[in-house]
């Protein structure tokens, strides 16, 4: 997603998601930046934060920066000073900036539990320990300092119990918003059960939830005070989805196997089923069942989705410049369709929010 991304065809060579889909129609807000990674790429802000800004602010989008905890997780400290994260932060001119955290390598709820539960070990609680006070020595400094952006603290924790007793360490320090880290890599029913046990304790305070965007989730749990959610899992399954990655109406949709079309046999076929897309009739296409081979694995399901045109029902700038091939599996169109799948679920998640605001 980043601005020298090469883009997903010839024709948006080098342009990013927000140059495609212009400042009315794009499918996000803002990027989080992560110090953990920002020189491992290629970026605008990265090369020039003065005419990075002016990019993003010329289509709206605000910057949020993170510490990259996921990064340090096997080390016994984070690597990196709080105030060097701050400076970060102020060089690349973040809107809002988390605290530099510890992540707890591990969650279970049963460690909640008083009788018959676990017993937490020792540096769970030093690495909460270590997030708290960072926590507290980043809002000092960002005040001292009168930084620009909004400080936001970074939850972390093993069990909902130890999430809410972040949650109101970090309310006791005067933080307006806060953001739930940690959770990424957790089951969907996990991350509801940590948000859940927030909710009652969260009252005004604002809620970032780090790598979910998951409808399901933002839905089960129905919580106004989250204001942001960022992740790649949309972007990410166009590209490494072994077959469901394209989104659609809130269901994946099966696009052409990895491969397909590299042997010149294949090639072949390939031809072929352009040829029907493109030019074939109604009756034309019943060849294709034929065409696509006998993994039934992707065969029935690939059908489906060439016969019903299931592109045609978007209307993203992706899908209308690109057609059918937009389920094609290639170093290009994936790309364009990682924009596309963020276009479709940034619109589950409007809808989510709207449901949320109006039960209100």
């Amino acid at each position: 997603m980043e601005y020298y991304h090469p883009g997903y065809n010839s024709q948006h060579k080098g342009e990013s998601i927000e140059e495609i889909y212009g400042k009315e129609d794009c499918p996000i807000t803002g990027y989080l930046v992560s110090k953990a990674f920002h020189k491992q790429y290629l970026s605008l802000w990265n090369q020039d934060p003065k005419r990075g800004r002016e990019h993003y602010n010329q289509y709206g989008l605000k910057l949020f920066g993170d510490c990259g905890a996921f990064s340090f997780i096997g080390d016994p400290t984070p690597p990196v000073s709080v105030q060097e994260v701050i400076d970060f932060y102020v060089e690349i001119g973040v809107d809002q900036g988390a605290s530099l955290d510890h992540i707890v390598p591990d969650y279970d709820p049963n460690y909640d539990y008083f009788f018959g539960g676990l017993s937490e070990p020792a540096h769970f609680r030093e690495r909460l320990g270590i997030t708290i006070q960072n926590g507290q020595e980043f809002l000092d400094k960002c005040r001292s300092q009168k930084v620009e952006f909004l400080p936001v603290g970074s939850l972390q924790g093993w069990s909902p119990k130890s999430y809410v007793e972040c949650l109101k360490a970090y309310q006791k320090m005067g933080y307006k918003k806060v953001a739930l880290g940690g959770v990424a890599k957790l089951s969907p029913p996990k991350v509801v059960e940590v948000l859940s046990s927030l909710r009652d304790h969260l009252g005004e305070t604002e809620l970032h939830v780090f790598g979910i965007t998951q409808e399901v989730v933002l839905r089960a749990v129905k919580m106004p005070q989250i204001t942001s959610v960022d992740g790649m899992g949309p972007y990410y399954s166009s590209l490494y989805n072994h077959g469901d990655s394209y989104r659609l109406g809130g269901t994946w949709h099966q696009v052409f196997p990895i491969g397909y079309g590299s042997t010149p046999e294949e090639e072949g076929l390939y031809k072929e089923v352009r040829s029907l897309m493109t030019e074939g009739s109604e009756e034309d296409l019943q060849n294709l069942n034929d065409l696509l081979g006998n993994n039934d694995r992707y065969r029935a399901k690939l059908l489906r989705s060439l016969r019903d045109r299931i592109w045609e029902g978007c209307g993203c700038k992706v899908c209308t410049d690109l057609g059918w091939e937009v389920l094609l599996y290639d170093s290009q169109t994936n790309y364009g369709r990682g924009f596309h799948n963020m276009w479709q679920v940034n619109k589950e998640l409007q809808k989510v929010q709207r449901e949320v605001l109006d039960n209100g």
